[in-house]
């Protein structure tokens, strides 16, 4: 679960996984705008990219000679499944400064 860096209040998954740079969230129980900070973000993109770019040509081989099969969505939903835990576990949240300052 992540936390507000304000209130340490509990920010829901959902929210954290739909972030994006050009969105932001906000905290119920303090009301400021969280954004993703973008620096601890970069390795865990990094390592689902190489992973992406190993699986990938693998399963579209398959695919394309008829050889697809439970191993390649098995690995596919592996991907999906490290994408969404690297999400989770190394997204810090930060307070979205130039948000408040130019929005409020």
């Amino acid at each position: 679960m992540i936390h507000c860096p304000n209130c340490n209040n509990k920010i829901s998954s959902r929210k954290v996984i739909c972030l994006t740079n050009f969105n932001n969230t906000q905290c119920k129980k303090c009301g400021r705008y969280l954004t993703f900070n973008k620096r601890k973000n970069f390795l865990p993109g990094v390592i689902l990219t190489i992973i992406g770019a190993l699986i990938l040509p693998y399963t579209i081989c398959n695919f394309i000679y008829n050889n697809f099969g439970i191993i390649d969505i098995v690995l596919i939903l592996l991907w999906i499944s490290l994408g969404i835990f690297f999400t989770l576990k190394f997204t810090k949240l930060e307070i979205d400064e130039e948000y408040e300052k130019y929005y409020k």
